[in-house]
């Protein structure tokens, strides 16, 4: 089964997330701090992560996250959901 990590600290967005993504029978783990994702990974690399681009508190995420062994082969391709 597919592994997603989403890391978001709105409560709302876990919970919106977990339960569209766990209907399609994926398995889905949350975490909404750089603490709780070391813990996440520590345990097992997901095959895909949906991060919050402009996360509170995650300012310099991509070196944060990047600094973490495991991410590191895990490809990045940033998005966003605004305009340009």
């Amino acid at each position: 089964m597919p592994s997603i990590l989403i890391i978001d600290d709105q409560p709302y967005m876990h919970e919106l997330c977990c339960h569209v993504l766990m209907k399609e029978s994926y398995q889905v783990v949350s975490a909404g701090s750089v603490e709780s994702v070391r813990r996440c990974l520590e345990d097992s690399v997901p095959d895909l992560v949906l991060l919050e681009v402009s996360l509170h508190g995650f300012e310099g995420w991509t070196n944060r996250i990047s600094s973490i062994s495991v991410t590191q082969t895990i490809k990045q391709k940033p998005m966003s959901g605004g305009t340009t």
